[in-house]
């Protein structure tokens, strides 16, 4: 894994293997979420890894990294938006500890809208891997 862009408060990386980019996580120390940026929430903005390369703990190591550099910059806890009919992704944030928030939005994209919900991680130094 590779620091590929940095810019104030904001973190990219980039997941490799077999000679390409896998997965990629996009980290904001303060959530772009206005709701939880007043809460003092930093955010997990992205965390994708291809298809092929799911299940094999990329992923996992990509939301430590984002976990580590949260805590390096002195934050304490954590948003995750997802969108509601993402199963897949809400397994996952389940199964790394993630607390469901109550709270609930639409997300517009192209003029579609869908259901976001939202997971808390806090204090984030309990989610690390062990």
């Amino acid at each position: 894994m590779s620091e590929r862009f940095t810019r104030e408060n904001e973190y990219y990386y980039v997941a490799t293997a077999d000679a390409k980019v896998v997965g990629i996580l996009a980290v904001m120390l303060l959530s772009n979420y206005e709701r939880y940026r007043a809460l003092g929430y930093a955010d997990l903005e992205s965390l994708h890894v291809l298809p092929e390369y799911q299940g094999i703990g990329i992923g996992r190591k990509l939301f430590d990294t984002a976990i580590k550099i949260l805590l390096k910059n002195g934050a304490d806890k954590m948003i995750i938006g997802v969108l509601k009919d993402n199963h897949k992704a809400r397994a996952v944030y389940q199964k790394w500890g993630g607390v469901l928030d109550d709270y609930r939005q639409l997300y517009i994209k192209f003029g579609e809208s869908y259901g976001e919900v939202f997971y808390k991680f806090e204090p984030l130094e309990e989610f690390l891997s062990k």
